[in-house]
């Protein structure tokens, strides 16, 4: 019965690779220090596991980036939806958790 089973793929979207831009504000791409993703507002929103987020235009240019923690990783980002806030969480070496809401006022 199991060799009569036939799956039909379905292509609901084009895959195709993009190339960021070459510029030294996408250094962190390469080196892997993405530790969350959320979008909204027409951006890509990145937390690193430096505390750094980073706004990425819809052509993956560094728009905005700024240091949402001094101490600790995020783990988590959401971009509320019809506002300028943009939610996070990070967790500290010891297991302590951050919260921080900022706002996009550009």
């Amino acid at each position: 019965m199991a060799d009569r089973i036939q799956w039909k793929t379905f292509d609901f979207f084009e895959v195709s690779q993009i190339r960021p831009p070459d510029d030294e504000n996408t250094s962190f791409l390469d080196n892997n220090e993405i530790s969350c993703v959320c979008s909204g507002s027409d951006n890509l929103f990145l937390g690193s596991y430096d505390g750094m987020v980073r706004i990425l235009s819809s052509n993956f240019k560094v728009q905005r980036s700024f240091r949402a923690y001094d101490v600790g990783s995020i783990t988590h980002m959401k971009q509320v939806e019809g506002t300028a806030l943009l939610v996070t969480i990070a967790v500290c070496s010891q297991g302590s958790y951050y919260t921080d809401v900022g706002s996009d006022n550009t």
